[in-house]
């Protein structure tokens, strides 16, 4: 069974990753007079009771999901171009959702078919819910590696997961390009590196930021301040 291929991050970093990914997220998108923050990542710290749950979403077909609980750490990516895509017609073949059914724990089964998770399945009644994955892994609780299926298909396509393995500095950069940011990437780099949120740094990186909804945002996603 092969392993995880985002450079092999201990859960407790990636959880780090993700939440430092959004609070930078959401500064960059909390403009005033915004109604919401418009980036493609969301961090969840108290999603449910001992569960975390990060959601990305490129709008363009691909997306993956995080959830930190208890008992691990669970991952699914979608890329609707994948040739492991279970809907593309005559490709059934080549779907990885057998093979995930039958090696995922059963502590994580749920989490595939969950409209928190996989928002596609919010229009899905629950007898008719079939897992939406290309790609798969997870972390067990006591363990020390990752497990998962599908992986080999990350090469050869606009990888999800880059936005937590790529360097700091050319991740700060995308995220600033996103949001049209005219900003030092140095001073972005610094909710990056998890300094402890303050109303001056918010103002740094961006100067029209809605300080109170980025605090309200920093409770929601667990960011230190």
């Amino acid at each position: 069974m092969a392993a995880l291929h985002i450079d092999q991050p201990t859960p407790e970093s990636l959880r780090q990753r993700c939440q430092s990914l959004a609070m930078l997220d959401a500064v960059l998108g909390a403009s005033a007079g915004t109604s919401r923050f418009s980036g493609p990542i969301d961090y969840l710290e108290r999603w449910r009771p001992g569960a975390a749950l990060v959601r990305w979403d490129a709008q363009m077909g691909a997306e993956f999901s995080i959830v930190f609980d208890d008992t691990g750490v669970f991952v699914r990516g979608f890329d609707r171009d994948s040739s492991h895509n279970p809907f593309w017609e005559g490709r059934e073949n080549e779907s990885i959702v057998p093979a995930v059914l039958e090696a995922l724990p059963a502590q994580f089964a749920g989490y595939l078919t969950d409209p928190d998770v996989d928002s596609s399945q919010r229009y899905v009644p629950a007898e008719q819910r079939v897992p939406n994955v290309t790609v798969c892994s997870w972390w067990l609780a006591g363990t020390r590696r990752w497990q998962g299926l599908g992986d080999e298909y990350l090469d050869s396509w606009d990888d999800p997961f880059r936005d937590v393995t790529d360097d700091d500095e050319e991740v700060v950069q995308d995220y600033l390009d996103v949001h049209s940011a005219e900003v030092d990437p140095d001073v972005a780099l610094q909710i990056l590196n998890r300094k402890p949120l303050t109303s001056s740094l918010i103002r740094e990186v961006n100067p029209d930021a809605d300080i109170d909804a980025v605090f309200a945002a920093c409770i929601v996603i667990g960011y230190p301040s």
